[in-house]
């Protein structure tokens, strides 16, 4: 008898020391992901010299100045529901669900990491992004959308530093419309004049921004996207597109841009190790990997897209992943649990930026 109570106290303190361990896990994970993003790939050997020719300079400007102003009392108290505006214009908070996607049969290349090499039609709008490095030399970092002839949506971590304080315009350029790396000048690199992140300097998760360029894009260079106003249901399957790390731990940046297909996710695992996440219907969705399909770094701010009776519509921008192991440092690939900017959520913001109706934007 006192050999059976003494297994049975042996086993309950295990089983709660057990539970500490997984419980610290977790708030490791959350406190790791308050301060996460798909980092920018650090010095990875793709830069591009300044061929810009716009005639403005995009400093710090005035202009720019008042663009974070309009981000400090145009956005939502992150700790509120959505405001009363979304509710009364359902049209913009995807009231509906969509009639469905159609096939793709694009062949899938076998030595990359469960990517597609996609096209210059499927995705006419894609944005690369370069940071300064030094002189005349930009640095590529991220991945972004054409929403308009002279806006960009990206992740809000692509415009700004470690304290989510805006980077400086001059500092930033883009190849819009290129589905290849660039090699010399071979494409031409635009200025843009201002970053307008939305609410992200109070809630990190409202990783989303609008770059607005110093010039329009011609038609025959480049075509925007529309986003996507319907819900998100975990049957869904999305596109997500960049310019990433095909291997995090090689450091291998691909030749052209790759798309792999994701499903979106509500399982336990995404309240656990997402900061803040509470359903598919808010600031972000989820997607738990289980096949390896994944965005990486680079792909920051890359769109992710669902195709509606043919046409492809924008429904979210890559923001961060979270490895279920705490002790793994790779954010990528096989269990990780992902995290998108749901960019209808946000399509108002996104108007305002524009100066544009949100009809217009879907």
């Amino acid at each position: 008898m006192k050999k059976h109570i003494k297994f049975l106290i042996l086993f309950y303190v295990s089983a709660l020391v057990a539970g500490l361990d997984i419980k610290n896990s977790i708030r490791k994970n959350r406190s790791i992901l308050e301060n996460s993003t798909e980092s920018d790939p650090p010095d990875n050997g793709y830069y591009v010299e300044d061929n810009s020719e716009d005639t403005e300079e995009a400093g710090e400007s005035e202009e720019n100045k008042d663009s974070k102003l309009d981000e400090n009392s145009n956005t939502n108290d992150p700790n509120k529901a959505e405001d009363s505006e979304k509710e009364k214009n359902n049209d913009s908070a995807d009231a509906k669900e969509d009639p469905g996607e159609d096939e793709d049969d694009t062949e899938i290349i076998t030595n990359i990491i469960n990517g597609k090499i996609a096209t210059k039609k499927e995705y006419p709008y894609i944005v690369q992004i370069f940071k300064a490095k030094d002189g005349k030399k930009f640095n590529f970092m991220c991945t972004g959308s054409l929403i308009g002839p002279k806006h960009i949506l990206t992740a809000a971590h692509c415009g700004c530093d470690d304290n989510r304080n805006n980077l400086s315009p001059s500092n930033i350029r883009v190849a819009v419309g290129t589905v290849s790396r660039l090699k010399g000048n071979d494409v031409k690199l635009r200025k843009i004049s201002k970053i307008i992140p939305l609410g992200y300097k109070q809630t990190p998760t409202n990783d989303i921004a609008v770059f607005e360029l110093s010039s329009s894009v011609p038609s025959n260079e480049a075509t925007p996207v529309k986003l996507y106003n319907y819900k998100i249901l975990n049957s869904y399957t999305f596109d997500v597109a960049g310019f990433g790390l095909v291997d995090p731990v090689k450091g291998i940046l691909p030749e052209n841009l790759l798309k792999v297909e994701i499903k979106a996710s509500s399982s336990r695992n995404c309240t656990e190790f997402g900061s803040g996440w509470k359903s598919n219907a808010g600031n972000q969705f989820c997607s738990e990997n289980y096949n390896g399909n994944d965005s990486c770094q680079g792909d920051s701010g890359g769109p992710v897209t669902r195709k509606v009776l043919g046409r492809s519509y924008l429904a979210g921008v890559v923001s961060y992943g979270v490895n279920k192991n705490p002790k793994s440092n790779v954010d990528c690939g096989p269990n990780v649990i992902s995290y998108y900017t749901r960019t209808s959520y946000f399509i108002n913001e996104i108007a305002k930026a524009m100066q544009v109706s949100p009809r217009s934007l879907y």
